[in-house]
């Protein structure tokens, strides 16, 4: 099981091909200049269901043979290129705020291939805040502990991660009107019309 604070979600998103790089781009202020990997483009091409990315990035992409890795200035050693690198300039689009825990839930699901994604809400209680959470779960079995965990009328007196988020997630509830759903990895997503079978992606 991984755990994802909403205050990664942003260096996740990088970690996955796509770097949001300022919110400053747009005058609308709705909407953050990002540059997207040549990895991650078919995905975020795939989220927008068929929208084509056309613009080149702005700060380009090393390749370490396994990763891409973000902007020029952290992916150089001393500005010089690493041995064994290739780099690649990447593509950018404007990603709205709105979209940025839905857009890294679908690189998580396609990316990853976790069994299912549980998204909590965040909120505020009683002087409190609560960041909303990514739980990834890669096994079923895990998923079935975090249900149990839900369920459960006492905190559980075990080490299972997936258990204690689950009983976390039920206090959450109780405190207030926080929801969760899943994202199951099965329906990760393609573009297809749903009633023809028609892709339009």
């Amino acid at each position: 099981m991984n755990k994802i604070i909403q205050s990664k979600y942003v260096k996740e998103l990088e970690n996955r091909g796509v770097n949001p790089l300022s919110g400053e781009g747009c005058q609308l202020g709705w909407r953050i200049d990002t540059d997207v990997s040549p990895k991650a483009k078919e995905h975020v091409e795939s989220f927008y269901g068929g929208m084509k990315l056309t613009h080149y990035g702005f700060n380009g992409w090393a390749f370490d043979g396994e990763k891409y890795h973000a902007s020029r200035t952290r992916a150089y050693k001393d500005h010089k290129l690493k041995a064994g690198w290739s780099t690649h300039d990447g593509w950018c689009f404007k990603l709205h705020r709105d979209h940025i825990e839905k857009l890294l839930v679908y690189l998580v699901l396609n990316q990853d291939n976790p069994y299912v994604v549980v998204m909590v809400e965040g909120g505020h209680k009683d002087n409190m805040r609560f960041e909303p959470i990514l739980l990834v779960f890669d096994k079923q079995e895990e998923f079935e502990s975090f249900r149990m965990g839900v369920n459960a009328e006492t905190p559980p007196d075990t080490d299972d991660e997936a258990l204690e988020q689950g009983f976390l997630v039920q206090k959450r509830q109780e405190w207030s009107d926080f929801s969760y759903s899943y994202q199951f990895g099965h329906q990760s997503g393609e573009n297809v019309h749903g009633w023809t079978g028609k892709r339009i992606s």
